[in-house]
């Protein structure tokens, strides 16, 4: 899109912090026509993209403008990957060099989707190239079940609506998540609020219709017996 370059640099510029920026794009097929109308929906703070990037997609690489120094820090892409090598230089940037990273909200692409793309010709070959460069990512973390944790987080993403059982094992997966990212810097402190939040919509969504009823119900309806919970407290870094 017209000006796309110089709204990344701009941000950059007035985000010193920032490592690598993305944005919102708008799919088009091979007549040019939109495939979807309105905004893809990338997430826009870091935490949320490191959250859900590590479980999911929330970058749009076709997008995306990295500082030069921290491309050649990370050693660039990876040319021994013919497929994923975007998905291990985010990772090695997220996991190893603490970047941070952020989305506007605009959308400054448009992609085009058609038959022989090597995107869609590749796409199942593409995303199981990826499983062990997240599954890597988690056991840094310290995961003791990375394939089962992440097998259960990533379906948040296609199949939101879950048994008791698995609602409640995804909720603590969740939890040791967010801890385990304070722990190793991917995040701030300060995004532990946000990042609980964010625990709370997802658990809410995937919980059975009858209890989004519920909890819709109690927060308008009885406000003074279920008040709104306080934000936590930021995560405190224990001496071992």
């Amino acid at each position: 899109m017209p000006r796309r370059l110089e709204k990344q640099v701009a941000f950059l510029e007035a985000n010193p912090g920032i490592g690598m920026v993305g944005a919102n794009l708008q799919r088009i097929d091979a007549d040019s026509q939109p495939i979807h109308v309105g905004v893809a929906g990338v997430p826009l703070p870091h935490a949320l993209i490191a959250l859900w990037f590590i479980i999911g997609n929330a970058i749009n690489h076709p997008t995306v403008m990295i500082r030069r120094e921290l491309l050649d820090l990370a050693g660039g892409y990876d040319t021994d990957f013919r497929k994923g090598s975007d998905r291990d230089l985010f990772i090695r940037l997220l996991g190893q060099h603490k970047i941070r990273i952020a989305n506007l909200p605009e959308i400054l692409i448009h992609y085009r989707q058609h038959e022989r793309q090597i995107s869609a010709r590749h796409d199942k070959a593409s995303r199981a190239k990826s499983l062990p460069m997240r599954l890597r990512l988690l056991d840094e973390l310290g995961c003791p079940h990375s394939a089962e944790t992440f097998e259960r987080l990533s379906a948040l993403q296609t199949s939101p609506k879950l048994p008791w059982a698995e609602r409640r094992a995804v909720k603590r997966e969740l939890r040791w998540l967010i801890h385990a990212m304070l722990r190793h810097n991917l995040v701030d402190a300060a995004d532990e609020p946000l990042l609980r939040a964010e625990m709370n919509r997802v658990l809410e969504e995937a919980s059975p219709r009858l209890w989004q009823k519920f909890c819709h119900w109690r927060r308008y309806r009885l406000p003074w017996l279920f008040p709104e919970r306080k934000p936590a407290k930021p995560w405190q870094p224990t001496e071992d």
